[in-house]
């Protein structure tokens, strides 16, 4: 059985070989992360109130362009097989 770090390997080279970046049309990605993503709560008039707790975040991946640093971020649990 492949291990957490092969398996984001597979998912990369599987569904990113050939990706361009939007912004610059080049094909030159890095990996940073694993990160947390927070999500916020918004208030009755559109503004940020609070974050909510770290039990609620996503595990995320940035892929980012080593051109000119477009970065995008990837669900952590999609590129190991999990439900997100």
């Amino acid at each position: 059985m492949p291990s957490l770090t092969g398996k984001v390997a597979q998912h990369i080279h599987e569904k990113w070989a050939s990706i361009r970046c939007p912004m610059c049309s080049e094909n030159n990605w890095t990996v940073n992360g694993p990160f947390g993503l927070l999500p916020a709560t918004v208030d009755a008039r559109g503004y940020v109130s609070g974050y909510l707790h770290r039990s609620h975040s996503s595990p995320v991946i940035a892929m980012v362009c080593r051109n000119c640093g477009h970065t995008s971020l990837i669900d952590y649990n999609v590129m190991v097989g999990k439900e997100p």
